[in-house]
C-alpha cells in the first residue's frame, strides 16, 4: 500500500525511498513510495508535489527526490519543502504562480522552477503571501516576476536564489521588514529587484545584480529599506529611486558599468552611512590623505550625494 500510515491518530514521519540513501537534517520526513516508483521511469510526474504537501502535517519537511515535476504547488501550511538537488529537482509551472505559499513558517529551498508559458503570461516563480518565510538555495528561470512578495507580506528571508532571464527578479509590493540577502540576478527584461507602494524597512544586502535592462534595485513610494553590500554591474541604471520614496540608505556598494546612469535618486536619500559610502566605477577624484575615501562627493543624478565615496571596491 502505498502513501501514509492511516492508523487513527498516527503519521508515519519517514519513509524509505528503496535504494534512495538521502539524510537530511530535518526532524519530521514525509515521503512517498509511489513517487518514487514513478520516478524510476525517468519521466515527468504530474501532482506528486502537491500531493505530499497535502498529505504532510503541520511542521514535516516534505523531501522531493531529483525530477522533473509539471504542476503548481500551493504551500498553505507550514511545512519545509526540500528538493533533493538543485539542479535536478526541477517543478515546471502551467499557471499563474509556480510556486504559491500562503502559510507563515514556511522554507523552500533546493529547486528549479520554470514556466511552461515562458514570459508570455504574467508569471511568478514562487508567490509569497504570508510571513516569515524562508526561500533559499533555488534557480528559478523564465518567469515574469522570479520572487513576488505581496499582501503585506513580513519578516520573510530570499536568500541564495539564482534568478535569470525573468522580467523582473524579485518584486516587493505592499511588503516590509524582508531581507534580500545573497542572490545573484541577472539577465532581467525589467528591474533585477523593484520595491513599491509601502514596502518598507527592507534589508538588501550581498546581492549580485547584474546585466538587468532596467535597474538594478528600483524603490518607489517606498521608506527605510537599506541597500548594501551589493554589486551592480551592467544593469541600464545601477540603483534608481524616484517618485515619493524617502529615507532609504545605500551604501557600501559596488556600482561599476551600468550603461546608462550608475545610479539615479531624485528624492534626496542617503548614499552613505555617515562614515562610508559607495565604490563608483566613474568616479574621478582623488584621495590625497589616502584613507580609502575620495576627497570630494561622488554626484548622483538626480541631485543627491555620496559623501563618502570608496577608491576601492569592498572585498
Amino acid at each position: 500500500m502505498c502513501g501514509f500510515d492511516e492508523e487513527p491518530g498516527k503519521r508515519t514521519m519517514m519513509k524509505t525511498l528503496f535504494n534512495i540513501g538521502v539524510f537530511v537534517l530535518f526532524s519530521n520526513i514525509v515521503l512517498s513510495g509511489c513517487l518514487t516508483q514513478q520516478l524510476k521511469n525517468q519521466g515527468e510526474t504530474i501532482g506528486f508535489i502537491q500531493q505530499l504537501v497535502n498529505d504532510a502535517s503541520v511542521g514535516d519537511t516534505v523531501f522531493i527526490p531529483n525530477g522533473v515535476y509539471v504542476e503548481n504547488v500551493i504551500v498553505n501550511k507550514s511545512i519545509n519543502l526540500v528538493g533533493e538537488q538543485r539542479n535536478a529537482t526541477v517543478i515546471i509551472g502551467t499557471g499563474e504562480a509556480t510556486v504559491l505559499i500562503t502559510a507563515d513558517n514556511c522554507t523552500l529551498m533546493g529547486f528549479t522552477m520554470k514556466t511552461s508559458t515562458g514570459l508570455s503570461l504574467d508569471t511568478k516563480g514562487v508567490c509569497v503571501l504570508s510571513n516569515n518565510n524562508v526561500v533559499v538555495n533555488n534557480t528559478i528561470i523564465n518567469h515574469t516576476w522570479g520572487v513576488f512578495l505581496e499582501s503585506s507580506s513580513k519578516g520573510n528571508i530570499i536568500s541564495g536564489n539564482m534568478l535569470l532571464n525573468n522580467s523582473y527578479g524579485i518584486f516587493l509590493l505592499h511588503s516590509s521588514s524582508n531581507s534580500i540577502l545573497r542572490n545573484n540576478v541577472e539577465s532581467c527584461s525589467r528591474d533585477g529587484l523593484k520595491i513599491v507602494s509601502q514596502s518598507n524597512s527592507n534589508t538588501v544586502d550581498g546581492n549580485n545584480i547584474s546585466l538587468c535592462g532596467g535597474s538594478g534595485v528600483y524603490i518607489t513610494t517606498s521608506f527605510w529599506n537599506k541597500i548594501s553590500g551589493n554589486t551592480f554591474f551592467g544593469n541600464h541604471v545601477g540603483v534608481r529611486i524616484c517618485c515619493g520614496a524617502f529615507n532609504n540608505t545605500v551604501s557600501g556598494n559596488v556600482f561599476n558599468g551600468n550603461t546608462h546612469w550608475q545610479a539615479y535618486d531624485s528624492c534626496g536619500n542617503k548614499w552613505d552611512d555617515g562614515e562610508t559610502g559607495n565604490f563608483w566605477g566613474d568616479y574621478v577624484g582623488v584621495d590625497k590623505d589616502d584613507d580609502g575615501i575620495g576627497d570630494t562627493p561622488y554626484l548622483v543624478v538626480g541631485g543627491s550625494h555620496d559623501r563618502f565615496p570608496l577608491m576601492k571596491p569592498f572585498g
